[in-house]
């Protein structure tokens, strides 16, 4: 078996989904979700709930049985020590993302591990990128005034443009860790979309529309999409239809822009992911896209 530690929201645990699949293929075996981690509760971290039951995903929540196997490799100092130096010795592996560099030898996880970290790059699981998008394929269709948006993103040039606020604003750790795309980011993306693309139109989304529709102007057809009270992932079921993506430095808009299937489709991402540029985010954002 392959067990995935979910951490995060959406956005996040999709890339750890992805990850396990890979393994879970390469090893012939079966794919196991851990959401122990979701259940605690923290100062440092907000709460998420299992996201990823919007898909038809062939995996298990793994049980408490399950768990404890690998609990107790972390209790004992022995088994702890052992694993890095003789891993052929041990029956269990808990394998933590050494940085947010791809790292190939990850790939080489034997079989009966437990990773536990972000894993935001494609590169671990590109080789199996079409079976990726096929399980990320949504189980319910839009329906009431999303449908009818859909139906103007796909009549349109559409660019979806998400802006990331929220707990980003909110909470002073996770802002000092992120940091925010702001609204010169924004005016500088649409206006480079809008000399590669023509007769572009906007659909921006966001976790704080209301702001939006205050602070976000500029000389294009606009529509602010507003989904507050409704189930979130919608939001990036519908910008994965746009023709072409402005993301935030949010694993939730980097999956938007990735879903969409669109062959000629130009997708803007923030150059600073985060806001300590000392993290090496070389491998984040794929190289077909714009980073400003």
């Amino acid at each position: 078996m392959i067990l995935v530690r979910l951490m995060g929201g959406l956005g996040n645990q999709m890339f750890q989904y992805a990850l396990g699949r890979r393994l879970s293929l390469i090893h012939n075996t079966d794919l196991l979700i851990d959401t122990s981690f979701l259940d605690k509760p923290s100062a440092t971290y907000i709460k998420r709930e299992y996201e990823l039951g919007i898909f038809d995903l062939p995996v298990s929540i793994a049980g408490a049985d399950v768990l404890n196997k690998f609990e107790n490799i972390r209790k004992s100092s022995i088994k702890s020590r052992l694993q890095p130096i003789l891993p052929s010795l041990l029956p269990y592996h808990i394998i933590r993302e050494p940085s947010h560099a791809f790292n190939e030898e990850i790939l080489q996880s034997p079989a009966n591990s437990l990773l536990i970290g972000y894993w935001q790059t494609e590169e671990y699981f590109i080789d199996i990128e079409d079976l990726i998008r096929k399980d990320f394929s949504f189980k319910k269709p839009l329906d009431g005034k999303n449908s009818g948006i859909a139906e103007k993103i796909n009549s349109t040039n559409s660019v979806s443009v998400h802006v990331r606020r929220g707990d980003y604003i909110l909470n002073e750790k996770i802002q000092k860790h992120h940091g925010i795309c702001d609204t010169a980011y924004y005016n500088k993306a649409v206006e480079l979309i809008s000399g590669i693309q023509k007769n572009t139109e906007l659909f921006l989304f966001s976790d704080e529309p209301e702001w939006v529709k205050q602070n976000m102007k500029f000389d294009l057809p606009v529509n602010y999409i507003d989904n507050a009270g409704e189930a979130g992932y919608i939001d990036m079921q519908l910008m994965s239809l746009c023709k072409h993506n402005i993301i935030a430095n949010s694993s939730f808009s980097w999956w938007g822009a990735w879903l969409n299937n669109n062959e000629e489709k130009v997708v803007i991402a923030p150059e600073n992911w985060f806001a300590d540029k000392t993290i090496d985010t070389k491998d984040v954002i794929p190289a077909g896209w714009v980073k400003i």
